[in-house]
């Protein structure tokens, strides 16, 4: 989705715990003095090579939360002000989702229930991987806000990561287990998240609002359609909907519109969902030990074979062929999940 404009201050917050923000930037590939310049930005490849080197300097599985939890981060940028000033977690939440990616190339995704909240934060580029000090950093984060807005020390049911912090710094911190999964994923008890904000401002909010959608309709405008339509199919595929009609409505245009638009592209509708499906699929059967079945359902098919049968169409190889393929690359955090995980996390919940 292009560049990202990131607030300056943040540069001089990680130096404060002790972070060399020169040298990650260098490892990155970005200009050492970024954060000294007006408008700093970066692209989302470099974004995460940043973040990671960030992480590696991290030695002390302290510094995350230290990091992510100092007074006044909420004030960094305008979307993260927004979600504080809500009326209570559960907005606080849904506005993350809906402007997160002004200010950083990852998404909120927000499900409510009458039981729970889970919010999940997935890369917004299909196939991508989140690095691990940003997943706990913006968990953290998440937790500290809806803990200094409520004035209440508010734990979640469960976290899930798919690559979990090898301390137990961060389930203490959270007073809540983690587990590992194919999914980063925060789920809270609704009763938690309805609790009101004393931070709660409706008069910040209504002069925010308009600028934060100013800000996303540019970011909106300025991606080619076949982008948006892969960036709103990752979202919409675990529901099971696949059609134009679901990815335009997301959009905010017709059907029609959307093909239009395609079809300056020189690309289809029906292309768009196929390479989604194919990249997330792929990403899938290297980086976890989901089933055929489990992907099936991420990928939005209502039969396991239909997916089997496309999966050879796309690459010429079965699951399992194409998964002994990448044995040799695939990586150590690879993450056990199950169709249940995924329908049902409430009955997750340990004792």
């Amino acid at each position: 989705m292009g560049k990202y404009v990131l607030d300056g201050r943040y540069g001089s917050h990680l130096e404060m715990f002790g972070i060399n923000v020169g040298e990650a930037l260098r490892e990155a590939g970005a200009p050492e003095d970024l954060f000294s310049r007006h408008r700093p930005t970066l692209e989302e490849a470099a974004y995460y090579r940043f973040m990671d080197a960030v992480g590696s300097q991290a030695k002390d599985p302290q510094l995350p939360i230290r990091i992510a939890s100092a007074d006044g981060v909420e004030s960094f940028s305008p979307p993260l002000f927004a979600a504080y000033c809500s009326e209570n977690a559960k907005t606080c939440c849904e506005r993350l989702s809906e402007y997160k990616r002004i200010i950083a190339p990852m998404r909120y995704r927000t499900i409510s229930t009458e039981r729970t909240v889970e919010v999940e934060m997935a890369a917004s580029g299909v196939g991508l991987s989140l690095p691990q000090f940003l997943v706990e950093s913006e968990m953290v984060f998440l937790l500290h806000i809806i803990r200094a807005a409520t004035r209440t020390v508010i734990h979640p049911i469960q976290i899930h990561m798919t690559d979990p912090p090898t301390t137990g710094d961060l389930s203490r911190y959270a007073r809540c287990p983690i587990r590992k999964s194919g999914r980063n994923r925060i789920i809270f008890q609704r009763t938690d998240m309805d609790k009101p904000f004393i931070s709660y401002n409706e008069g910040m909010w209504d002069y925010l609002a308009p600028e934060l959608q100013r800000r996303l309709y540019e970011m909106k405008e300025g991606d080619p359609a076949a982008m948006k339509v892969r960036s709103a199919l990752t979202g919409l595929l675990p529901s099971g909907r696949t059609t134009i009609k679901d990815v335009a409505s997301t959009l905010g245009i017709s059907p029609r519109t959307l093909e239009r638009r395609l079809a300056k592209e020189n690309t289809t509708f029906q292309q768009q969902l196929n390479s989604t499906r194919e990249l997330l699929a792929k990403h899938y059967i290297r980086n976890t030990d989901m089933s055929s079945g489990d992907i099936a359902f991420l990928l939005g098919y209502q039969e396991p074979n239909s997916f089997l049968r496309a999966f050879t169409q796309w690459t010429g190889l079965s699951v399992s062929e194409y998964k002994n393929t990448t044995t040799t690359q695939q990586p150590k955090n690879k993450t056990p999940t199950t169709l249940s995980i995924l329908k049902n996390p409430i009955e997750e919940r340990s004792e």
